[in-house]
């Protein structure tokens, strides 16, 4: 795989998103209440993100259900990392690789004071790689949004996300995708 040199707009450009949706009612994912927003203004993305109407937070009343919100909030991933971060990522391993990078250098960066808007985007971008990958289908349980699988078991993406955030590569997001089939007993 060919290494990705960040220039500081690319890595900004996540975090703008992050900002903006941050702004937003949003829902609770075990989050400890809300966190100090940085400014990033990254050109051109302020104005693609407010003329575009589905950019959305999780949660608030948008006239949409949760499951489109959280599908458009994964292609929105896939989007920006594209336009913004010349980086073409699927729903599958090689995403989730990224999405390991990506998260540990916000960890080491310290950029992790939008941890809310972040954990919105980012958790619907693995949920969904999860999904497309093993199969999975999202469901809210009593400890919220997960990705259920037909044995019963379930993986919790948003959680996931917001402890690699703060806790670094202890909680990669990446060691979690691939000890799915191991854990859950499945083929990918």
């Amino acid at each position: 795989m060919a290494q990705v040199i960040w220039t500081e707009p690319a890595l900004l450009a996540l975090n703008e998103i992050a900002e903006y949706l941050a702004n937003r009612q949003s829902p609770r994912f075990g989050s400890s209440g809300s966190r100090s927003i940085r400014s990033y203004r990254t050109p051109g993305v302020s104005s693609k993100l407010r003329s575009n109407s589905t950019l959305f937070r999780l949660g608030g009343n948008c006239g949409i259900n949760m499951l489109e919100r959280i599908k458009h909030n994964a292609e929105l991933v896939r989007k920006v990392a594209g336009e913004q971060l010349d980086v073409e990522v699927g729903y599958d391993l090689a995403g989730v690789k990224w999405l390991d990078g990506y998260t540990q250098r916000q960890f080491e960066n310290d950029k992790t004071e939008n941890v809310d808007g972040l954990v919105s985007t980012l958790g619907s971008y693995l949920g969904e790689c999860i999904v497309q990958t093993y199969g999975g289908t999202w469901a809210h349980s009593d400890y919220g949004w997960c990705v259920e699988f037909s044995n019963g078991n379930a993986v919790f993406p948003f959680a996931k996300i917001e402890k690699h955030l703060r806790n670094g590569s202890d909680d990669s997001v990446l060691s979690l995708f691939e000890t799915i089939p191991l854990v859950f007993g499945m083929e990918s």
